[in-house]
């Protein structure tokens, strides 16, 4: 049987406040319209989380939820927990 990865409909951040979305998606390694597997958005996580040591937040958190959307396409909103600096 084969399965199929998902494929990614809509990237979100949720709980970033000192650091702007559009500045975070530059730091994914996935983008919207792409077939996903776990490794990959684990790697985004990876890179947002350096992203915010190296601005100096070296106690924030990043985790993802996925929803599943109709016809195999899922919604990944990467959470955010900045802590202080």
């Amino acid at each position: 049987t084969v399965i199929e990865h998902p494929q990614i409909a809509q990237i979100d951040f949720e709980g970033n406040k000192s650091i702007k979305t559009d500045k975070l998606k530059e730091k994914l390694t996935i983008f919207e319209r792409q077939t996903v597997g776990p490794s990959q958005i684990s790697n985004s996580v990876d890179a947002v989380r350096k992203f915010y040591r190296s601005e100096g937040y070296y106690l924030a958190e990043v985790v993802t939820e996925s929803k599943s959307l109709d016809s195999n396409k899922i919604a990944i909103v990467f959470k955010v927990k900045e802590n202080e600096k």
